[in-house]
């Protein structure tokens, strides 16, 4: 029955010494806290906001990424999906609960423009002799994406991009020598 009543005696005296040092290391580091606070953001901006980098690189210029283009400039703090040959693939939904990425190959995946002859690119993926993924473009893809075919690797980086899937040299793509006449 003495149970309650002891309750503040035992914890009132643990809440003082609690409060009291509370109060002492803020009157020791709360007016210096703000401006350390604040250089801290301002320095470390680039560590604390990072998607840019770890979402945006890209290996263009890699051997097995075929490319012409100047590849878009890397902001280290914002990421900008692309297209371009070494980034990494857009995320699009493909169904509910279902992404891109999921329906990627286990190999390289060619991507096609919707109006593109599924069959076509079938009897392109067979004549390589490669074993490839055939997937449209998804639904709502960005209209500066939508009209061009991409050759995406297992690692969900595009290797190659381009409006005629016949120039793609796949055997290159997959770290061999290059084809013959290939472009």
């Amino acid at each position: 029955p003495g149970l309650l009543a002891s309750y503040e005696a035992e914890r009132r005296g643990v809440a003082e010494q609690t409060l009291a040092s509370a109060v002492r290391n803020l009157q020791a580091t709360g007016p210096a806290l703000a401006p350390i606070a604040e250089a801290i953001q301002a320095s470390k901006t680039e560590e604390f906001h990072s998607l840019g980098l770890v979402l945006g690189y890209s290996y263009a210029g890699s051997p097995v990424v075929a490319n012409g283009e100047e590849p878009p400039a890397l902001d280290v703090s914002s990421y900008v999906p692309s297209t371009h040959p070494g980034s990494r693939l857009p995320h699009a939904w493909t169904a509910p609960g279902r992404t891109l990425y999921d329906d990627l190959g286990r190999g390289l995946t060619v991507l096609h423009p919707r109006a593109a002859d599924p069959d076509a690119v079938a009897g392109f993926a067979v004549a390589q002799g490669i074993p490839l993924t055939i997937l449209p473009a998804p639904a709502g893809w960005p209209q500066e994406w939508a009209g061009d075919f991409l050759v995406v690797r297992p690692d969900q980086h595009i290797a190659w991009r381009g409006p005629d899937l016949t120039t793609v040299d796949l055997p290159l793509l997959c770290g061999g020598a290059p084809s013959k006449g290939a472009s």
